[in-house]
């Protein structure tokens, strides 16, 4: 069975880690299923939106497989380079990406959820990155860290070794929202229908106008708004 399924709900792509005996923990051939069949989903023609989550309901994802990652030296550098380029696929998409965290959600799982444009999380479920505590510093996920969370949270995460319930890691910013163990999958279901019923240009459009806010002048926002509902279908 392979380690990556992917489902098709209209205009939105569900991906989905099969490795639920291993906690859908990250090893080499899995990370590059996810690096190609996310490439490969982003060349969709009309996709709006493409999901990430974890098969099973204990885990949504442990993480980098430590027993890979620390077994093999010469294997670690492949490793954390698929890492940053599936993070950086996520995080530079020209459509919605999100994460559902059906599951405790661990280490590197981190820093791919916080890739996304959007988290939704479980409640019930713990958030951490305890690396720190093997010795090993959660470094292959900074960028995505600092950037959502600032730098006192992120090293806090980092260096303090402990979890989040995904109440908590809402308030920290890691996730977008919660849903508890009844309503996560419906609350799921209505997220990829609301997506699918957006225009495409919408889509496209509010992005756009996110990754280049910080350069925009009200004026040039304005601009923007009027350009996007002229040429919204």
């Amino acid at each position: 069975m392979s380690l990556l399924l992917s489902e098709e709900h209209g205009d939105v792509v569900v991906l989905k880690l099969n490795r639920p005996e291993k906690g859908n923990s990250l090893n080499e051939a899995l990370l590059l299923l996810l690096k190609d069949q996310l490439s490969l989903t982003l060349q969709k023609p009309g996709l709006k939106a493409v999901i990430l989550t974890g098969m099973g309901d204990r885990f949504f994802c442990t993480g980098a497989d430590l027993t890979e990652l620390l077994g093999d030296p010469k294997r670690a550098g492949p490793l954390l380079q698929l890492f940053t380029d599936v993070m950086e696929l996520f995080s530079s998409a020209p459509v919605f990406t999100a994460c559902f965290l059906n599951g405790d959600t661990l280490g590197g799982a981190v820093g791919i959820s916080l890739s996304t444009d959007f988290v939704l999380a479980r409640e019930g479920i713990k958030i951490g990155t305890p690396e720190i505590t093997k010795g090993v510093f959660p470094f292959m996920i900074s960028k995505p860290m600092v950037a959502k969370l600032g730098y006192q949270k992120a090293m806090a995460m980092s260096l303090g070794g402990k979890f989040w319930d995904s109440k908590s890691a809402f308030e920290l910013g890691m996730v977008s929202e919660t849903a508890d163990q009844t309503e996560f999958p419906l609350r799921m279901q209505k997220l990829i229908e609301l997506w699918n019923a957006i225009p495409r240009s919408t889509v496209l459009n509010g992005k756009m106008a996110f990754a280049q806010s910080s350069e925009m002048t009200p004026q040039k926002l304005i601009g923007f708004l009027a350009e996007h509902l002229a040429g919204r279908k």
